[in-house]
């Protein structure tokens, strides 16, 4: 006996189907069975959901103390999801995520430049540090292809040597001494001075009427340039955080390079197309804009934060004076030796050896002093213990190198 299937009876284990016809469309309803959810599954999903909340209160009280959420607090710490702001530095972030601020009320981003400085005054800075660097660079080689001209102008082929040297050895034996004392009188106006001696010793060096007018103009040129140039990093060095410094002490060196370059390159050139007294009087004007801006841009305390400014006699009293004379004189003595001997006088006159010899006792008295000075005017950590020292002796090997290629071209 055959069975319809309208005859079959209607499976308890499917599902219900319920057919609506709306003006011919047909639509099929499934009719979910509603199933009871088994207590040991709600004993189980609650666990979870307290585990999961319990340790995500715990990772926001451990990385964030300062949240404390309330009913209507958003899931998520505002810190947490929030992103790094445009020049923020990572120093401006703790371990814990947080900005530095005091009060935790408020995130401040860390500032692109230190002391307060903006952007603005920064760039002014900068770039008349650059001139500076370019300036005392160029001087310094513009030597190395002039002084033929300048010797034969003055009639004075013997004191060739001491238009270089005079200029190399007070920038060589200041700078260390400018560095010292700008930690106790300030940068700025220490700064101001040495350019100052740059610019009035730059126009001297242009009117000289004698050799040794000269020679006494391009020693002081040498105490400009050198103060100049080590102030002037150490001003950038003030202002950049040390993440960046190294970017920007880049550029001072590429102006080192290219001022170097120049002075020994076109000097010849300028002295005998323009004649020698242009070649100093054209530093003359980027040399008073430097001045100019230098006395209006930077900072008035800078180098002196945590500190007060002391006067000259307090400075004096605690600078290692003994220290200052003994390498002014070990230099000095070394590098006068060294320029008369086998050029202005042989190596077997008296005023060599003299020279020389000095330099051999000064030299270990000079270390001596310096390893029981408290605030040594060199100290002798910087050129004992790596990787400092590999770093200093690498630049001595690279600027002997290329003051031998300078004045040898």
């Amino acid at each position: 006996m055959q069975v319809s299937e309208l005859d079959t009876p209607p499976d308890p284990g499917q599902d219900q189907e319920q057919e609506l016809n709306l003006d011919g469309v047909i639509a099929t309803i499934d009719a979910a069975p509603v199933l009871e959810p088994e207590p040991a599954a709600i004993t189980t999903a609650s666990s979870a959901a307290k585990s999961t909340v319990a340790g995500a209160h715990h990772h926001l009280h451990h990385h964030h103390p300062h949240y404390h959420p309330t009913e209507t607090s958003p899931l998520l710490a505002p810190s947490i999801s929030r992103s790094r702001r445009p020049f923020q530095d990572d120093s401006a972030i703790n371990d814990d995520g947080d900005d530095d601020d005091d009060d935790g009320s408020s995130h401040v981003a860390t500032p692109l430049f230190l002391h307060g400085t903006s952007r603005s005054r920064f760039w002014f800075i900068f770039s008349q540090v650059l001139m500076v660097q370019f300036m005392a660079c160029f001087d310094g080689t513009i030597m190395a292809s002039s002084h033929p001209v300048i010797t034969s102008y003055f009639d004075a082929a013997n004191s060739a040597s001491w238009l270089s040297t005079a200029f190399l050895l007070t920038s060589t034996a200041f700078q260390p001494l400018l560095g010292r004392l700008s930690d106790a009188l300030g940068r700025k106006y220490l700064f101001l001075g040495a350019l100052v001696i740059f610019t009035v010793a730059t126009l001297g060096c242009a009117l000289a009427n004698s050799i040794e007018e000269f020679i006494v103009a391009r020693a002081f040129c040498g105490l400009g340039a050198g103060g100049g140039t080590a102030l002037g990093s150490i001003i950038i060095s003030d202002l950049v955080p040390i993440e960046r410094r190294g970017s920007y002490q880049s550029y001072l060196n590429i102006m080192f390079g290219i001022g170097s370059a120049l002075g020994a390159a076109v000097g010849g050139a300028m002295a005998e197309a323009l004649g020698w007294r242009w070649e100093f009087g054209i530093q003359f004007p980027p040399l008073l804009v430097c001045l100019a801006i230098s006395a209006v841009a930077v900072p008035d305390d800078l180098g002196l934060v945590g500190e007060t400014r002391k006067t000259i006699m307090q400075a004096v009293r605690e600078f290692d004076t003994l220290g200052s004379v003994l390498l002014t004189s070990t230099i000095s003595f070394l590098i006068l030796g060294l320029s008369l001997g086998g050029n202005v006088l042989p190596w077997s006159h008296p005023l060599v050896i003299v020279s020389l010899g000095i330099f051999v006792v000064l030299f270990p008295a000079f270390l001596y002093v310096e390893s029981l000075a408290g605030k040594p005017i060199m100290p002798l950590h910087l050129i004992t213990h790596p990787p400092r020292a590999n770093i200093i002796f690498a630049n001595f090997l690279a600027a002997f190198l290329a003051n031998a290629i300078y004045f040898n071209m």
